[in-house]
């Protein structure tokens, strides 16, 4: 999303979605919905 934050060495996993303004802080799994400061995991995408 617009404005989201990535920290170096971060692995964002396929398909995933990262909500704007987000600061991702560890890695993301794939078809993972991710929110918030810092980033957490609210869902799943099918």
């Amino acid at each position: 999303g617009t404005g989201t934050k990535i920290k170096g060495g971060i692995t964002i996993g396929r398909d995933a979605f990262i909500g704007a303004g987000a600061m991702v802080t560890k890695s993301i799994p794939e078809f993972s919905i991710a929110v918030g400061v810092p980033a957490k995991v609210v869902g799943k995408r099918k």
